[in-house]
């Protein structure tokens, strides 16, 4: 998974944010070819206005991917739409761009799994398949999204570029590389998450 020196599988965060820069400098034309809106399943290019987080635009844009699960057959849940495949922009376009998003899902994945595992250890529940929760029973849904804000300089200075919010899913594990992600703290108060490569919510 991620060590001390911020490599994964094989790779490095260094060549993630690589990615990210490269695909966030495409042309936007290149960006809406992969837009989330012609996803079934919530998959690629949001760009900057087209979400809002408790009312307030977000002034960010990003690109959403997740592991490439397909629906259990014979299951109709209905969090299953959200199982499929991803929108990846051409090969020639971005180069590197698929394999490395794939393999930081698997290796962000094992993580999240670890410590699922460690929780659910914690409190004396059965790990193995067929325990009550089922949740080892198949591979864990993994969503991530590349996000990038921008120049600050590009909105006022009291403009929210992301309005305060809980992620919804079991556990959120954050990248970041550069300051800007604010954590609240039990007192209500906030502070920048600074210093932090690999940033665990709960």
């Amino acid at each position: 998974a991620l060590d001390a020196a911020g490599r994964f599988g094989g790779g490095s965060t260094t060549e993630l944010f690589e990615q990210a820069r490269r695909f966030f400098l495409l042309p936007l034309a290149e960006r809406r070819a992969v837009g989330l809106s012609s996803s079934t399943n919530l998959r690629g290019f949001v760009g900057v206005g087209q979400e809002t987080t408790n009312g307030v635009v977000d002034l960010k844009e990003s690109f959403e991917f997740a592991r490439e699960l397909s629906p259990p057959a014979g299951d109709p849940s209905p969090w299953h739409r959200l199982y499929g495949s991803n929108l990846w922009p051409d090969t020639d376009v971005m180069p590197g761009f698929r394999s490395v998003l794939r393999r930081f899902v698997d290796e962000i994945g094992a993580i999240g799994d670890s410590v699922v595992r460690s929780l659910v250890s914690s409190l004396g529940q059965p790990l193995g398949p067929g325990a009550p929760s089922g949740f080892f029973d198949r591979e864990s849904c993994v969503f991530s999204r590349l996000i990038r804000y921008g120049d600050p300089g590009d909105h006022r200075d009291d403009a929210t570029r992301l309005d305060a919010h809980t992620d919804h899913g079991l556990v959120t594990l954050t990248l970041e590389d550069s300051p800007g992600l604010e954590v609240q703290r039990r007192d209500g108060g906030w502070e920048i998450a600074e210093g932090v490569p690999l940033v665990f919510a709960g």
